[in-house]
């Protein structure tokens, strides 16, 4: 079967040597063979900005637009889905118009539509977003190492982020700003094995149980941890958030989640 594109465009590769006066990596994130994963974003563009969708690579995927990831824009709620094209396909990849454009180029492997166009979009750091593969594949996100990150939360608005550095994160060790402090609002991890969630609710200093505990109401050695994630009795929920795992969160007044700073040993990892 003949693709609708004609391949007579040859792509020129164009690669270039970039220096940064910070740190500058590259994160492999294992997805799942046919499990719905949730990953992010957790580099900024060299130099700072966002980072361009068809920059994140991929391994393993389908070549033929089977994978895909999806975007989500908390503004409008709603999901820009973009399919994976490699330069194995029928198509060659991805093109920057349709196939009754004439002046089409081919872009090479990418991110486009059902025709294979190819779709503009860029993530900041500490953005997440949904992923699919058929088989086991890994993706590829590469950029800046933010050492530290806050990532601003719009009112009343589910937002899917992710942990933005290198290292694993514990839930506790990331600070609310802004949030309800008798948890009315709240996280959900999602666990890409199981294809369920964790859902923990954020309880300030200033909550009527004044934070989360180690127990129930009914244990008599409970303790007061302080303001942090819990359950819906305020019991502290134990997760970790892996490097390049996402999550969802929501805050009914405009929030900010804060990220703990980049230990500095861990600065130079990949």
């Amino acid at each position: 079967v003949l693709s609708p594109h004609t391949l007579s465009k040859d792509r020129s590769d164009i690669k270039a040597e970039v220096t940064s006066s910070n740190t500058v990596g590259y994160t492999k994130i294992s997805i799942p063979a046919g499990k719905q994963t949730i990953i992010g974003v957790q580099f900024q563009q060299i130099n700072g900005g966002t980072v361009d969708l068809q920059n994140i690579k991929t391994e393993g995927y389908s070549q033929n637009g089977g994978d895909w990831v999806m975007i989500w824009d908390a503004p409008t709620q709603s999901y820009t889905k973009a399919f994976y094209w490699g330069e194995n396909s029928a198509d060659g990849g991805v093109w920057t118009g349709g196939a009754d454009d004439p002046d089409a180029v081919c872009l090479g492997a990418g991110w486009g539509d059902t025709d294979a166009v190819v779709i503009d979009a860029t993530l900041s750091a500490g953005q997440g977003l949904w992923t699919k593969s058929v088989q086991q594949g890994q993706i590829l996100v590469s950029g800046e190492v933010a050492t530290s990150l806050e990532v601003s939360i719009p009112a009343g608005k589910q937002t899917l982020v992710c942990n933005p550095l290198p290292v694993e994160v514990d839930l506790q060790d990331i600070a609310a700003t802004g949030y309800s402090q008798n948890g009315g609002d709240w996280v959900m991890v999602w666990d890409a094995t199981t294809q369920s969630y964790t859902k923990a609710f954020y309880w300030g200093e200033n909550s009527a149980d004044g934070g989360v505990w180690t127990g129930g109401a009914d244990d008599p050695d409970a303790v007061c941890l302080g303001a942090g994630w819990g359950d819906t009795d305020a019991v502290v929920v134990n997760a970790t958030i892996a490097v390049g795992q996402g999550f969802w969160t929501k805050s009914v007044a405009t929030g900010t989640l804060v990220f703990p700073a980049l230990p500095a040993a861990s600065a130079g990892q990949d």
